[in-house]
């Protein structure tokens, strides 16, 4: 029966092209995403906001900053992340976007991956950021997000920088061991639940 049900859920999503805005926002009331906001030349720091939408416990924890990057170190990166988000978006026959000044939203998911490269590069000798861009794009999606799942329970918010999982990060992803990650994984796939995202399914 859940076969069925999946198959079906996969078809409507085959059938009508989802209404996203930015890199795969939906356009639904309150939705569980992240905000870039990239400076003007008067400013020199990119903010990574978590936006919980409806899962919010509390308006004062409905927003949080989970990173704040210098500049030259977004330049170095925002490009080959561009590149990678609007390849996902085009596998799922969704929009594209590009990162401008200002507000850039960001589907929930992504974001996670984005804060994940985002850590490991925010202490890090910035000659070093192509190495940790590359691991970073050498992780599977859920990798990524098991990771953000490590760092964001000890490490949640901007001023913990350099501790926990954060600090790991940097050293995990500017190695050049292999990480060994969980085997038990799952794959991402875009359904309709209680919003539309790049959500996960068992295998």
């Amino acid at each position: 029966m859940a076969k069925t049900s999946n198959f079906a859920a996969a078809r409507v999503t085959k059938s009508k092209r989802q209404s996203t805005i930015g890199f795969g926002v939906p356009t639904t009331s309150s939705p569980h995403h992240f905000q870039v906001n990239v400076p003007s030349a008067r400013k020199d720091t990119v903010e990574i906001w978590e936006h919980l939408g409806m899962k919010a416990v509390s308006e004062e924890q409905s927003v949080i900053l989970r990173c704040s990057l210098q500049l030259p170190y977004w330049k170095k990166v925002k490009h080959e992340v561009q590149i990678s988000f609007n390849q996902r978006l085009r596998e799922h026959k969704l929009n594209v976007s590009s990162w401008k000044t200002g507000n850039n939203l960001v589907d929930r998911l992504l974001g996670k991956e984005l804060c994940v490269l985002a850590w490991t590069i925010e202490n890090l000798n910035i000659e070093n950021t192509p190495l940790a861009l590359n691991s970073w794009i050498g992780l599977l999606p859920e990798e990524r997000w098991w990771l953000y799942g490590k760092a964001v329970r000890t490490t949640d918010e901007d001023y913990k920088k350099g501790f926990g999982w954060r600090a790991a990060l940097k050293y995990a992803l500017t190695s050049h061991t292999n990480i060994q990650l969980p085997s038990s994984t799952k794959r991402p796939c875009f359904a309709t639940q209680d919003q539309f995202s790049l959500s996960l399914e068992k295998q």
